[in-house]
């Protein structure tokens, strides 16, 4: 069997120095139902024909003026027809085997998540970084302002059902925001210890300065 459709989104905007690559590690998987959508926010850059080059590969993509990250991810699930979704941001890439492992472990499940470790790189030229292994409990979330690594997780397409969209008027924490609504909401809640993704960290990103400033990378775990 080909196993559940996995929804991935990658919303995008003028990163078509990484998005070549984040694409490429979606369509690497290898998954067999797979759904990929990619909306750019009407990027000036070559992300475009960067798209165009993997057009055959991709189920849907638009380049049009949007109000934003979030505006985009929703409009992109609006199209979605998986049972699993995940959104991949276009200078972050998955794992190997990543979504063969979600596949297994979110098959048939209902009201799911499933969260697993991602690597924050120590520059954008390399996958190698910091260990990022945070599996916070509900009250951990909601108390201490812990999160999940965004890009390994996942959820069964009832979930976003019960507690998307993402809230447009977040720039930061919407991915915080949205899991703070899922887990009450969902049946499961499975942390696996494997890495399924990888957060470039690079000077364009709009956490950066923000989540980690002038932070050095060392080897090390961020728990």
């Amino acid at each position: 069997t080909a196993g559940p459709r996995i929804t991935v989104i990658t919303p995008s905007f003028n990163q078509g120095q990484f998005i070549e690559e984040t694409i490429r590690s979606v369509l690497l998987q290898g998954y067999p139902n797979l759904e990929y959508i990619i909306i750019d926010g009407g990027s000036t850059d070559n992300t475009v024909d960067i798209i165009k080059k993997y057009e055959p590969w991709i189920t849907y993509w638009v380049s049009e003026k949007d109000r934003g990250q979030c505006h985009g991810i929703n409009k992109g699930f609006a199209r979605a027809t998986g049972d699993i979704f995940a959104w991949l941001c276009s200078d972050d890439v998955y794992a190997p085997g990543a979504l063969h492992r979600v596949a297994e472990k979110l098959a048939n499940k209902k009201l799911a998540m499933l969260v697993g470790d991602s690597i924050i790189t120590r520059g954008p030229d390399t996958l190698e970084g910091t260990l990022d292994v945070r599996h916070p409990g509900f009250a951990e979330m909601a108390y201490n302002v812990r999160t999940f690594p965004q890009p390994s997780t996942f959820w069964t397409r009832d979930l976003w059902e019960t507690a998307g969209p993402l809230r447009e008027d977040l720039y930061f924490v919407m991915d915080y925001d949205l899991w703070l609504r899922m887990v009450p909401r969902a049946q499961s809640v499975k942390c696996v210890e494997e890495v399924l993704s990888h957060q470039r960290t690079q000077p364009e990103q709009k956490s950066a300065k923000s989540r980690f400033g002038q932070h050095d990378f060392q080897e090390q775990r961020v728990a």
